[in-house]
This record gives structure tokens, sequence and C-alpha cells, in this order.
């Protein structure tokens, strides 16, 4: 009896012990998280009444559009892979959506088991003003940064995302690690459109990256031919379907590409890196690899360089 009175006064302190390991409730980087999305979403909900669309169908007319802008094939499984809703949730959103004519389903070209699908002309028209409105919402949000903070926060949320979302994990993991050498004012185009092109526009190179692989862009200069020196790697992505395609850019001018989901990341000078890299064969000539353009480096070479830009959730999909 005595005994079975100890193990009740033992569990009544266990219950009574606090279960928080924090002294302050926003020292919790959990709660952190609730509270700031619980503002984001409050903005978003209030922006997007205006245009009579909730967060997630939002979230899949934006999808629409940002694939059709790089000419991407578009299916219900990329949209979620790429939005990370789950599918019975993209499922109901996209029977409303067709419901409001503003998105249309149809079996895909490529793959008889695939859906695929594409904005209306009275989807695209709202979805116009509705990216607008709510890209306006989040420069006031987040102009509370600096931008050196707003990359940085940009980083570790990539790199929290990569860790651990179900979704995300189905993506196709790094497959090759490359450089490629491009000037950055040319770096600077296609960060922003979110592709690739290199030795002046070949189709050769770019056929080499698949879907997955890394690529960290160097620049020689800041413009081709003629530009200042730099020595520097200015950019870091991953390819994302790996097709190949062509653009009209000027008369005569029709350049190969593909698209890149390129990271926030620092300009990194190379030379404090040189005696680390195991591509440089000599120290006296170490330019002598860029000189092909683009070419497959080990994956500890990536890591190292992705850590030093500020990428280290790319050096960790590499090691």
């Amino acid at each position: 009896m005595a005994e079975r009175t100890d193990t009740l006064l033992e569990k009544a302190a266990e219950a009574d012990a606090s279960p928080f390991r924090y002294a302050r409730a926003d020292d919790s980087a959990g709660f952190l998280l609730w509270k700031l999305t619980a503002l984001w979403q409050r903005k978003l909900d209030h922006v997007l009444a205006g245009f009579s669309v909730t967060q997630t169908q939002y979230a899949i007319l934006a999808s629409l559009r940002w694939f059709e802008e790089r000419r991407e094939p578009t299916t219900q499984s990329l949209l979620a892979k790429h939005a990370r809703i789950e599918p019975m949730t993209l499922s109901k959103a996209f029977r409303n959506l067709e419901e409001y004519r503003l998105v249309v389903r149809t079996p895909s070209t490529r793959d008889s088991r695939a859906i695929s699908v594409r904005l209306t002309t009275s989807g695209r028209r709202l979805t116009q003003k509705a990216v607008v409105a709510v890209e306006d919402a989040d420069e006031e949000f987040f102009g509370r940064f600096t931008e050196a903070e707003l990359q940085m926060y940009k980083s570790l949320v990539l790199a929290l995302i990569d860790g651990n979302d179900p979704i995300g994990a189905g993506l196709p993991a790094m497959r090759n690690c490359w450089i490629g050498v491009v000037s950055r004012t040319h770096v600077a185009m296609g960060v922003k459109g979110g592709f690739l092109q290199l030795n002046h526009g070949k189709k050769a190179p770019v056929q080499r990256l698949k879907a997955g692989d890394g690529v960290i862009i160097y620049s020689p200069r800041t413009d081709y031919p003629d530009g200042a020196s730099l020595q520097a790697f200015t950019a870091i992505g991953v390819v994302v379907t790996g097709e190949v395609y062509q653009v009209d850019m000027t008369p005569g001018f029709q350049p190969y590409r593909v698209d890149v989901q390129f990271a926030p990341c620092d300009e990194t000078p190379i030379k404090p890196l040189v005696k680390s890299l195991s591509f440089v064969k000599s120290q006296a000539h170490w330019g002598a690899a860029f000189r092909f353009g683009l070419f497959r480096v080990h994956a500890s070479d990536f890591a190292l360089i992705a850590r030093q830009m500020g990428a280290s959730h790319l050096a960790e999909r590499a090691s």
C-alpha cells in the first residue's frame, strides 16, 4: 500500500512539473514561426479578398503563371511539389478554380497518366493583378529587413524547407555538380528570369545539364568581353527539368537555355578558395579549368563553394 502511494505521488509531481523547455515563449522557434505565419496570413487574406480567391487558390494560380512564363510543362504533381500543397487539397482547390473558369485541366500530351493544367484567359488576367498586389504586400511586410538581412532570411528558410518538407523530399536529388562561366551582367539576367545559357547560347553545354543537377556560376568579369575583372562565384542553383529550349533574343540570335532554380547567395571571390579546390591543378594557373565554359566538379568542391556563398542547404544536398 505504501509503495502504491509513493508511485502515485511521483506521477502527480511529474504532472505538475513544467513541460516547457524555454524560460520565455519567444525563445521557441516554432512559436515565433506560428506568430509570424499568423501575421502574414492575415495580411494575405486582406489582399486576396479583393480577388475572391483563397491563399491555396492563389498559390496555384501564381504557380501556373510562373511555369507558363518559363515554358515549363505543368501537371498537378509538379504543382504540388512546387507550391508544397497536399494532393487532396490541390484537387479540391482545382475543382473550385474550374468552377470559376480560371483554370482548365486536360490529359497531358507527354504522359497519359498525368493531368496538364493551364490558366484560362480570365484566370491569367486575374492572376496578373493578384501577383502584383501580393508582391507589393511582400515588400511592405519584409521591408523591415535590410537587403543583407532579407537574403539571410531566405537562405535560412530554404535550408529548413529542404530539411523538413515531406513533399519537397520527392524532388530530384542533386545528381551531378557543375560550374559554368558567365559574366556577372548575364548572371543577373539569368537569376531574374530563372534560366541559364552558356558559351554564347550554344546548345551542347546546356544539354549536359539534367534535372536535379547543382550548378555554380563563376564570373571572371562584370561584363563580356571587356568588363572589369571580378573573379568571383556569383550564382548557385539546381536545374529544374533539364529541358533545353530556344528563345528569340534579337534578330539572328536564338540562344538555348535550361531553367534553374537559383538560391539567394553571397558573391564569393575565388582566390581565397583556390588552395582548397580539387579541380585546381596548378596554383600558378588556377584559371585553366574555367576555359571550357562548363565543367563537372566533385561534390566536396561544390559543397565548399556553396557554404562560402551562404547556400548551406545546397551544400548539404551535394554532400
